[in-house]
This record gives C-alpha cells, structure tokens and sequence, in this order.
C-alpha cells in the first residue's frame, strides 16, 4: 500500500541516519516534510513518484546536516558565575533652576549723522593714539639721548679728574722743581764758612826776651754771597794728656760778630803759646788743641742759621821753637791736623739744635 511504502521509507530514513546528529536530521527532514506535505499529498494519493521527488530534497538536507551535526562538537563553555547582588540608592531628584531669558533687542538702524559722527570719532582716536605713540617715541627717544649725555658727561668727568690730577702733579712737579731751582740756587750761592787754618807769628817778650808764639785761627767764606749776623769765638787748651772723647769744648770768651765778604778771609782772636811750652809740644810731652765755632746767616730771605765747628791739634813742629822765626836759619812750622770730633757744619753737628750752648 502507498501509505505503507511511506512509513518504510520514513523508517528506511531513520535507520540511515541513527545516532545523536541523525535524530537531528530526522527532526528536520519531519519538519520541513510537514511544511511541504499539504501540497504533496493533496496531489497524489500514495506514495507516487512525485512524493518521492518531493521527499528527495529534504533527504539530501538532512545528509547534509546530519555531516554537519557528525562533527566533534566544542567544548561547552563553563558555567556562568552566579549574578552578584547589585544595590541600587535612588538619588532624589535635582530642583529645578529658575532661567530667566532676555530678549536681545532687535539693531538699532544707525543713521547717516550717527555714522559721520561715529567715524568722526574713531579718527580722532586714531589721531590721538598716533600722536601719542609718536610722542611716547620722541620721549623715549629724549631719554635716550639723555642717557648719552649723562654717560658722555660721566667719561668728561672721568677725564676733568684725569685731568685735575695730571694738571695737580704738573703742578706740584713745577712747585717742586722751583724748589728744587730756588734750592739749588741758594746752594750754589750762600755763603759756606769755614775754619782757613792757623797763622803763627814770634814775638819776643818785653821782660824777660823770652820767644811767643802769637797763633790765629782763620776763617773764610767760599760761597758767592756775603755772610748776614756772623759770630765766631775760638779757644785753645795746652793739655799734659790727650783729650778723650768727653772733653767738653767750652767758649770761654766772648762772641765777636764779623762780616766776610764773598770768598772772603777774616781772622779770629789770638792766643800766645811760650817757646818752652811749644818745645814740649814738639817732644810731645804736651799737646796742643784749638777749637772754635761760627754762627751765620745768608743774605737769602727766610735763610736757616748755620753753624760750622772745628777743632784742630797741633803735631809735626819743626825747627827751634824757642828761636824766633826766620825764613833761612829758623823756619819754624806748625802742622795743625783735624780732631776726630768736634768738626761738623749745619746739621752734621750732634747738637745742632743746641749749637749756642757749650
């Protein structure tokens, strides 16, 4: 019978495709089976030839999906995790803000006054940010200029006090160099007194026709000028012993102001020395010591007081002292010779300052 044969074509079916996939494939070939079978079996009464033809296209569909179902299937994926408790706070809703809307007003129509007065207006702005950039420009240009004066000013100053200074040491150099000048010209032309030797003279004395000698210290000016407020005083002393270097050299006479001219020579006072004693002096039993000082000024203004010192011993006498003096048969001579001290002029002298104090 026709609905026999169906049924065993069905079960032949089924029995193909056995298994998990072909249950699948079953189930879908029964399913798209009843979707095509109203058509099918409303045509032919059976299993015709066109239900076969029919029944073939779901066949082959599900050979193909019972393939696809054969297939090693993934791994099925874990298990979800268990849903977490979410909190939910309700937030209170926010109150509502009160707005306030302007209306812009609508341009204002400018007229053709308003316009020239406007553009009148923007000009002179302009005008006067010109002019006020331009005079901002001339300031700073002032104070540029300014700035190089004053700098200009300060190298002037620099060089003035440069200057000052030179100019100072030109002067000082010119006032020391008269100094030195006037100096100089004073030095070279002042009077210089000095001790000029001893003169010896014979006398023979009225009582008894014994023989003196009659000695002067001399002094002389080699400068070029006169000497201003002279003052000499010379003394002597005939000693047993030699002087040491304590003897005080005391004036015991009088002062004698005097005058020597320019290279001048003037003598002082005399002393009278016996021949006997002069023969003593000549074997050196005694010694014989003349000393003497002078006091002066120059004719230059304003001139410092000069002093000169000297003291001289006498030695190396020859002839016959006792005898007067005679140029062929008695040529007596006496050799005065420096001291070692108390032979000093100006400040050399220890006791310049004290120099009228013996």
């Amino acid at each position: 019978m026709r609905g026999g044969s169906c049924s065993l074509d069905k079960l032949e079916t089924r029995e193909l495709f056995d298994g998990p996939g072909a249950r699948g494939a079953v189930r879908l070939q029964e399913s798209l089976t009843a979707r095509m079978g109203g058509v099918s079996y409303g045509r032919a009464n059976g299993c015709g030839s066109r239900m076969k033809y029919q029944t073939l296209a779901p066949t082959v569909l599900a050979l193909f999906t019972c393939a696809a179902f054969s297939a090693p299937r993934p791994a099925s994926p874990p298990p979800d995790p268990p849903p977490t408790e979410v909190k939910i706070i309700s937030v209170p809703a926010a109150q509502p803000t009160a707005v306030k809307i302007i209306s812009t007003p609508a341009p204002k129509t400018e007229t053709i006054g308003e316009r020239e007065a406007r553009l009148s207006h923007e000009a002179n702005e302009q005008g006067l940010t010109d002019y006020t950039r331009i005079l901002a420009n001339a300031t700073m240009g002032l104070v540029l200029v300014a700035v190089f004066q004053a700098l200009l000013f300060l190298w002037q100053l620099i060089y003035m006090r440069q200057g000052l200074t030179d100019a100072s040491i030109s002067a000082n150099a010119a006032r020391d160099g008269v100094i030195v000048a006037k100096q100089s010209m004073i030095a070279e032309n002042r009077a210089y007194v000095h001790y000029n030797a001893c003169t010896w003279f014979s006398h023979a004395n009225h009582a008894d026709g014994r023989i003196f000698w009659r000695i002067r210290p001399m002094w002389t000016n080699r400068g070029n000028t006169p000497t201003r407020n002279l003052n000499v005083v010379v003394n002597h002393a005939l000693l047993e012993a030699p002087i040491d270097e304590n003897f005080e050299f005391i004036a015991i006479r009088q002062k004698i102001p005097a005058l020597i001219a320019a290279h001048g020579v003037i003598g002082s006072e005399t002393f009278d020395v016996f021949g006997d004693d002069m023969e003593a002096v000549q074997l050196s039993k005694k010694h014989l010591y003349i000393w003497g000082i002078a006091w002066y000024r120059d004719v230059f203004p304003e001139s410092p007081e000069h002093i000169t010192k000297f003291c001289v011993v006498a030695t190396n006498l020859t002839g016959d002292p006792k005898l007067g003096w005679h140029k062929d048969n008695n040529p007596f001579d006496i050799q005065f010779i420096n001291y070692k001290s108390h032979n000093c002029a100006d400040a050399d002298c220890d006791n310049y300052a004290d120099a009228r104090i013996f």
